[in-house]
């Protein structure tokens, strides 16, 4: 799609939902992070797009500025080094949640396959029954990308790129064995993915304070204090955080 052609009924529709959650989420950072400010106002003028009848911004190719999505340097500049401890664990949070859903979903998919094997027969029942495997495939799929996304934010908060504990999952990682039916000639010699043998994302992680050495140093005195009492910020951080990472 062009940029000057008209978007689509559901796109549009998508396009204000989010918008919306957007002008939430400016509310917060003005109390929050008000030193990004002028960040914010610049991204509106670079990220503008011409329509035919005006120039707008669209709301999906906006930065939420968050800590992960900044330089070191630029954290230090503008004191988001504490908010940056506080959004790895949220992150943290993200990715085992992720890797729940997946676990669930693999076990979904895998009852799926083997019931359409002795159950769907003909045409008709192989032709629904192979429908809802695409759709599961397709979810598995979206939380595969949620779960990068939430690791890529790590990686640049200071988290190792090869870390153990959150890896790159492939598709072979998710792989598991069925067990609602007898097992195959081979079976023995074939292991269940990375995500059923590996206990490393739910067994206990390191805290964030010691996967972020690069983070870790104190704010010097040209770092931009947030206005507010200590428990005040705390409390706004999380709540400044959640919004980024649900809505």
């Amino acid at each position: 799609m062009g940029a000057s052609d008209p978007p689509s009924s559901d796109l549009e529709q998508c396009r204000k939902r989010l918008t919306t959650r957007l002008e939430k989420w400016r509310k917060s950072q003005k109390t929050i992070t008000p030193q990004l400010g002028d960040l914010i106002a610049n991204q509106a003028v670079s990220t503008a797009v011409l329509t035919r009848k005006r120039s707008v911004v669209l709301p999906e190719k906006e930065m939420l500025y968050l800590p992960s999505q900044l330089i070191l340097s630029e954290c230090t500049t503008f004191g988001l080094i504490d908010l940056g401890r506080h959004e790895h664990l949220v992150q943290e949070g993200a990715a085992c949640d992720a890797i729940q859903k997946l676990r669930t979903i693999v076990k979904v998919h895998v009852a799926m396959e083997a019931k359409k094997w002795s159950e769907a027969y003909g045409q008709d029942r192989h032709t629904r029954a192979s429908s809802r495997i695409r759709e599961i495939k397709s979810q598995c799929d979206l939380i595969i990308g949620d779960y990068h996304s939430a690791r890529d934010a790590m990686v640049a908060l200071g988290m190792s790129a090869d870390s153990s504990t959150f890896p790159i999952l492939m598709l072979n990682d998710l792989a598991r064995k069925a067990t609602n039916i007898k097992r195959a000639v081979g079976d023995s010699q074939r292991m269940d993915g990375m995500i059923w043998t590996r206990s490393g994302v739910t067994g206990g992680v390191q805290h964030a304070s010691l996967l972020l050495p690069s983070r870790v140093e104190q704010s010097d005195s040209t770092v931009v204090q947030n206005p507010g009492t200590q428990s005040v910020r705390e409390k706004s951080i999380y709540q400044f955080l959640y919004l980024s990472i649900w809505f």
